[in-house]
């Protein structure tokens, strides 16, 4: 008797994972489609976000062999995305002012470690991680202006 009862327990549990799961899954689908079309954009421009951290930005060849290295300013991009979903909850001026702000910075700043110090001394050529920085900053820049324009008609 004592088996029946701890199997099923062990199958309540079982069903149990599924349905809080699959509750969960509706709960995130129905707060995703209720913000509006530019705060989807902040969202789902963390897939290139995290694309732009684990690419190569630049390769060269040494060795007679050809090296991969990341940009150590990408590692940043992961803050950004981090504040650029966390701040999706956030409705005043000051959002859209810290977002535009931290993306300017960091705009600006791997733009100066680019020419000032770049990552790689020897002779290299740029790759798609590299760009894929610019191109989420500008990504999320533009998704704030127009999500605050959006909100505040």
């Amino acid at each position: 008797m004592q088996v029946f009862k701890e199997m099923n327990l062990i199958l309540d549990v079982i069903q149990y994972i599924p349905r809080k799961l699959l509750s969960l899954f509706y709960f995130i689908l129905d707060w995703f489609l209720g913000i509006n079309l530019f705060e989807k954009l902040v969202v789902c421009n963390g897939l290139t976000a995290f694309f732009a951290v684990i690419l190569p930005s630049a390769k060269y060849y040494i060795f007679e062999s050809w090296f991969t290295v990341n940009n150590p300013m990408s590692v940043y991009m992961i803050v950004v995305a981090f504040y650029m979903f966390l701040s999706i909850f956030f409705h005043s001026k000051f959002r859209v002012i810290s977002r535009v702000l931290l993306l300017i910075y960091f705009i600006g700043w791997t733009l100066y470690h680019h020419y000032a110090d770049p990552f790689v001394k020897c002779e290299h050529i740029l790759m798609t991680g590299y760009y894929l920085n610019y191109i989420t900053a500008a990504a999320y820049l533009a998704a704030s202006l127009l999500s605050f324009t959006i909100e505040n008609r």
